[in-house]
């Protein structure tokens, strides 16, 4: 190859070939960016593909032309077709890689919302149970311990009307069911 007139060495060839390819896929990269390319859909997400594609492929043939590897235009359009093409195929699998990691990563963030809602549910649930049963406890406890004081006085009301044995003996009875007594608490 001779670079504008002058020959170039085999390694000086390789680095201008690499050089100019690197330079069109980093403009169809960063056409592909700024068009928001992984935003668009359908038939606009290919216009817009191909498009990228085809201005980096021929801003290459072009590059290609200017350091003379090809010297004819029909060559650099022929490559810039198949350089299009291959970009074109390129950006379709980048596109649908991109596109599984995404849908993986939204399907991540939907699991652990569900997750962390089926926790906050079932903290609420504790929550409420352990509620319900101090509830039911009080309740029960105010309602029991409300009878008994009733029993309590109506039982003295009556030992009050007895005489010695039987007297005693209901005095004892309602002694007996004094919260203390069953408990072994102070008096």
């Amino acid at each position: 190859m001779s670079l504008r007139g002058t020959d170039a060495s085999p390694f000086g060839d390789l680095v201008i070939r690499v050089t100019i390819n690197l330079c069109g896929v980093a403009i169809a990269t960063l056409l592909a960016s700024r068009a928001r390319l992984i935003f668009c859909t359908g038939i606009v997400r290919i216009a817009v593909l191909v498009g990228c594609a085809g201005f980096a492929a021929a801003c290459r043939a072009a590059a290609q032309i200017f350091v003379g590897i090809y010297p004819s235009v029909p060559l650099a359009l022929a490559d810039a077709a198949i350089a299009t093409l291959l970009m074109s195929v390129t950006f379709v699998f980048a596109l649908q890689s991109v596109g599984s990691r995404r849908r993986a990563r939204e399907s991540e963030r939907a699991r652990l919302a569900q997750a962390a809602q089926a926790t906050a549910a079932l903290a609420a649930l504790q929550d409420e149970e352990l509620h319900v049963r101090r509830e039911i406890a009080d309740t029960l406890h105010g309602t029991l311990q409300g009878r008994v004081v009733m029993l309590q006085a109506d039982l003295r009301d009556v030992a009050a009307a007895l005489d010695g044995d039987q007297r005693g003996r209901i005095e004892r009875i309602a002694r007996s069911w004094t919260p203390c007594a069953r408990t072994n608490c102070a008096p």
